[in-house]
């Protein structure tokens, strides 16, 4: 399998930012472009040519860079030298003639190695920060057996007022939600005793679920500190 990056020609040299960039490999005779099969009969890794692509992607208005070993598609630039300068690791593929005597090869720029940290940190950070809310909505399910935020907020104010008056809801019909304060789901809270146990019981979830939250959510500005740290 090879990689090439495609960069847009300009009037002189290339384009800062790459076009695209694709795969490709021969599997059984065939040619496999970006991990899929094309039914197409393998010629050649470099596809610049406007069977693939189309003729804004191709020479003479872009030009197919074949990504040396080790270096990341988002970190290198197309670079002149001189002919005679090619790192023996440049294969002919990520070679492009210009006038005679320089040519254009890809390598790897300091602005944008810098610039990549970054983005990687800042990807990490937006990674860990999803996880958290995807626990957290995750236990706020367990705890009020929904995860809109306003129905939550309902259900606490809801029983908060069944715990400081339970006369008032042991004959409305109301059956249990979850298996707390002794009772099971779908059991019938018909008497002031088990409105009681079963709102206390629901209080007391929600009671340990902010301080579960308080602590993922610190969890988490320590993640996002030593991440940005390294």
């Amino acid at each position: 399998m090879k990689k090439f990056v495609v960069f847009k020609k300009e009037e002189v040299g290339y384009a800062t930012t790459k076009r695209f960039s694709y795969t490709s490999e021969e599997v059984g005779g065939f040619l496999i472009l970006n991990g899929n099969s094309t039914g197409v009969n393998f010629v050649d890794y470099k596809l610049d040519n406007s069977t693939h692509f189309s003729h804004m992607e191709v020479p003479p208005l872009a030009y197919h860079f074949e990504l040396p070993s080790g270096l990341h598609e988002d970190t290198v630039l197309p670079i002149e030298v001189s002919a005679t300068s090619i790192p023996a690791e440049v294969a002919s593929g990520g070679v492009a003639s210009e006038t005679e005597g320089f040519i254009y090869i890809l390598q790897e720029d300091a602005g944008k190695v810098a610039d990549k940290l970054v983005q990687d940190k800042t990807d990490l950070v937006t990674a860990a920060y999803n996880q958290m809310n995807t626990d957290v909505y995750a236990q706020m399910y367990v705890v009020f057996g929904t995860k809109n935020p306003e129905s939550a907020t309902a259900y606490h104010d809801t029983w908060k007022l069944m715990s400081s008056n339970p006369s008032e809801w042991s004959s409305i019909g109301l059956t249990s939600n979850f298996d707390r304060g002794g009772l099971v789901k779908g059991d019938a809270l018909d008497t002031v005793q088990k409105i009681q146990d079963y709102s206390d019981a629901c209080l007391a979830e929600v009671n340990a679920y902010g301080v579960w939250r308080m602590q993922r959510i610190e969890q988490f500005k320590v993640e996002r500190a030593t991440l940005l740290a390294s």
